[in-house]
């Protein structure tokens, strides 16, 4: 059966291929956490190493970072009293272990539906990969907002006891009120951040970015260039998981997607009765693994993919305890209010 040893080829230039299609089963729901954490923006000037080195043995990887300092390193004299190291100041490594997976279940075909799925001009094999492809991107997205959810930093100055910020984003006469707005950009001033935020969710916030004509930054929404002060996601799950007009900001590279594929290196293989490989999707630029068997007691073909992964938040000691910062990890929980 040699006719699959190219499947995984076939496979991933449909891929590619079906994005010149409007067919319903194509159509993909916006992921906008997931789109966030895996943007350009968002992925720039981050250093993440991963231990594994693509022999598909470790999974964990190496955060590095450094703490920022405290008051009690600064003296208010010029004068040498003495020559000997005071402060020690290395970077700090964070080691996270990748213990999240997401999968399909088998999908069965009998003999001649797995020719169909290995013939190169099969319109059919691709149109079955990317109609489960759609669902699997949605789970990871809701299950990293749910990850979310239960890692949210602290405001400076902090509001607790309350779990989230109330912002007013539409007046009464259902125009865009500036001033919440103005708040959200404050209270990342207020964090040291100077760069545009990240704002996810839908509700309200998906009205008063639209009143704005700010575009999503994700490949389903508008030019990145008609972005506002913010960068905008849209992502309809914020609203089911967090609550109604609830809304995520974020720092840009504070929260990172750490994944780890088990079929590379010398666990990649391929014979006449199974294939272990990888496949990435096109939209989200993640490498699935990829896993076909066949069954000789039933003669029918099994398929599945899967992902290892951990969502990476800014590590709880980059802040010392001296610091009004401590606790702080940039990502901020708001709620969206219609006057």
């Amino acid at each position: 059966m040699a006719f699959l040893l190219e499947l995984c080829n076939y496979i991933q230039k449909d891929l590619i291929d079906i994005y010149k299609s409007k067919a319903p089963e194509l159509t993909r729901k916006q992921t906008g956490y997931l789109d966030a954490v895996r943007s350009a923006e968002n992925l720039n000037g981050v250093e993440i190493y991963p231990l594994d080195a693509g022999t598909g043995k470790i999974k964990s990887v190496v955060v590095k970072y450094v703490q920022k300092g405290c008051s009690d390193v600064i003296q208010h004299t010029c004068e040498i009293d003495n020559c000997e190291p005071e402060v020690e100041v290395a970077p700090q490594y964070d080691t996270v272990n990748i213990n999240h997976c997401i999968s399909t279940k088998w999908f069965k075909f009998d003999e001649a539906e797995m020719r169909k799925l290995c013939d190169p001009d099969s319109q059919w094999r691709s149109r079955i990969i990317n109609a489960h492809l759609d669902t699997f991107m949605v789970e990871l997205n809701k299950v990293l907002i749910s990850l979310q959810a239960t890692n949210f930093g602290k405001f400076v100055p902090d509001i607790a006891p309350a779990t989230y910020k109330d912002v007013t984003l539409l007046t009464a006469a259902d125009a865009a009120n500036y001033m919440g707005e103005a708040i959200i950009l404050e209270d990342f001033l207020n964090l040291g951040v100077t760069e545009k935020p990240i704002l996810i969710g839908a509700g309200n916030l998906s009205l008063y970015s639209k009143l704005l004509k700010i575009g999503c930054c994700n490949q389903l929404g508008e030019d990145l260039s008609q972005a506002g002060s913010y960068m905008f996601y849209r992502d309809t799950d914020v609203n089911t998981i967090l609550g109604a007009n609830h809304f995520i900001g974020l720092r840009p590279g504070v929260v990172q997607l750490a994944t780890w594929n088990k079929y590379v290196g010398d666990y990649k293989k391929a014979n006449d009765l199974f294939i272990k490989d990888t496949i990435v999707d096109p939209q989200t630029g993640l490498k699935l693994d990829i896993h076909i068997r066949y069954d000789d007691c039933a003669e029918v073909w099994a398929i599945k993919y899967f992902l290892n992964y951990e969502l990476i938040f800014l590590p709880s000691d980059s802040f010392a305890y001296c610091d009004e910062l401590a606790d702080v990890n940039y990502t901020l929980h708001y709620r969206g209010i219609h006057a």
